[in-house]
């Protein structure tokens, strides 16, 4: 596009079918050889080529059944994915970007790190976003995306050649609460040498392994070890230099759409930068200016404290802090001496009986109504399945007027109740059924035949229960 006489705005676009975001500085020196030769009427000399075909050549002499043999390997146990929960419903996409960069002291201290370790900072940045990923799932086991260069060093001219080679593979990130971050850190450098080999797998015969398909990853960690910008913007001023006559580049900017709703790309440096790509209708911009600060929390406390437990990490900021412990305060309200909840509730439902006490979206149960469905089940808790007092009682059910009755119902018969979301994985809802040794187990209908499958002992589904036990409202 010509701007003015000697000002032009040239528009590059490409589908990444045809090349990688590597080959752009390729091209661009051999566009500038070009040129520089027709400006001085002189034949340009090329490097000579090598053909893509030596790639796909490579690619067919791979082992792909043992590639997939590691890769299942590798994500084996892995049963529920671990992504950024969508904050937004609108359909569409509409790029933007948040850009945080370190100050040189911290990143600094994480190369310093890194050499301790004997680890990337790819590795480190990994590790750190893998924690944080655990944090949001409640977990301690992330899957994420990562794209690798996938150009085989075994191949000679490769890094001349010009096609497609970048792949996206998963990372995983597994550790305890007790793992210090510094071990957890040397896992994820071991895991990613030990797969260099396995780069070249599709990431959809990797997902296919796992049983969350297609939904294995839902973001992006990109490490740029040779920022694209920087690399041409590099190549102009050797031109510059060289040639006085040559045109000045004024401004390089690179677009690239992902098919994922988030992409952080972090760019090494004097001081480290991170780009947080990210679909603004899948995620706010003030959500992904608390997820960048969550992030650099963490980096920050790994900095100071390399032999810190992952379970002491924290991911929120001293604002965030000074907010909560502000809501903490609440109104005080002064209650007299061995008054519980219990009590609590029941002195409300004698004061105002007819007010609504819970409020679903399919009705409304008042305090009497509430108090006396409690009561009925407390009953049969003590008398049919033998609560005592300071027995634990497994809660897995969905947020419903069930769920409440349920609480009340334990907390009046002695109980104390162990809540588990229905969505955590099998395996992490069998470990704390195991190490908890509950009483009994309540749920409604329609969990029931899930959670038949982790509990055989005493089983109560609260909703299809409640109509056949006998009413009694004393306590």
């Amino acid at each position: 596009l010509r701007l003015q006489d000697q000002q032009y705005e040239m528009i590059w676009s490409f589908h990444h079918i045809l090349m990688d975001g590597w080959c752009m500085s390729i091209l661009i020196h051999e566009l500038l050889a070009i040129y520089h030769s027709l400006l001085g009427k002189s034949r340009h000399s090329l490097p000579p080529v090598t053909p893509y075909r030596r790639y796909i050549q490579w690619l067919e002499e791979q082992n792909s059944q043992r590639a997939l043999e590691y890769w299942d390997q590798y994500l084996e146990g892995f049963e529920t994915a671990t992504p950024l929960k969508k904050q937004g419903r609108q359909p569409g996409f509409l790029q933007q970007e948040e850009i945080v960069v370190l100050d040189k002291h911290l990143t600094d201290r994480l190369v310093q790190y890194t050499g301790k370790l004997g680890v990337t900072l790819n590795a480190l940045i990994q590790t750190a976003w893998g924690v944080l990923l655990g944090r949001y799932n409640n977990t301690g086991d992330v899957v994420f995306g990562t794209i690798v260069s996938g150009r085989p060093p075994g191949i000679a001219g490769i890094e001349t050649m010009i096609g497609l080679f970048i792949n996206a593979i998963p990372v995983r990130v597994k550790f305890d609460s007790n793992d210090t971050f510094a071990a957890i850190a040397e896992q994820v450098h071991r895991d990613g040498v030990a797969g260099i080999n396995y780069h070249f797998s599709q990431l959809a015969d990797i997902q296919s392994l796992t049983p969350m398909g297609n939904q294995l990853i839902d973001h992006l960690l990109v490490f740029e070890n040779y920022p694209i910008e920087e690399q041409i913007e590099g190549i102009v001023l050797q031109q510059q230099a060289a040639d006085a006559h040559s045109f000045h580049v004024e401004n390089i900017n690179i677009y690239e759409h992902s098919n994922y709703d988030l992409s952080l790309v972090i760019v090494p440096g004097k001081a480290l930068m991170f780009k947080f790509r990210y679909n603004s209708f899948a995620y706010p911009t003030p959500y992904i200016k608390k997820l960048a600060a969550h992030f650099t929390t963490i980096l920050e406390q790994i900095s100071h404290e390399p032999d810190v437990h992952a379970g002491q990490l924290e991911i929120l900021t001293d604002k965030e802090k000074a907010e909560l412990l502000q809501i903490g305060e609440g109104t005080r309200t002064m209650v007299p001496e061995r008054t519980t909840f219990v009590t609590m509730f029941e002195g409300m439902a004698a004061k105002v009986p007819a007010q609504p006490a819970v409020r679903w979206d399919k009705g409304v149960l008042t305090y009497s109504e509430l108090n006396e469905k409690a009561n009925i089940a407390a009953h049969a808790l003590q008398h049919k399945y033998g609560l005592k007092k300071g027995d634990l009682v497994a809660l897995i059910i969905e947020r419903s007027e069930w769920s409440v009755i349920s609480i009340l119902a334990i907390l009046k018969a002695g109980g104390v109740y162990v809540p588990i979301d229905p969505a955590y994985p099998a395996q992490r809802i069998r470990d704390i059924l195991a190490h908890t040794d509950v009483h009994l187990l309540i749920t409604d209908s329609s969990g029931l035949f899930t959670v038949m499958e982790y509990y055989q002992r005493s089983l109560v589904a609260i909703d299809i229960e409640l109509s056949e036990w006998e009413v009694r409202t004393d306590n």
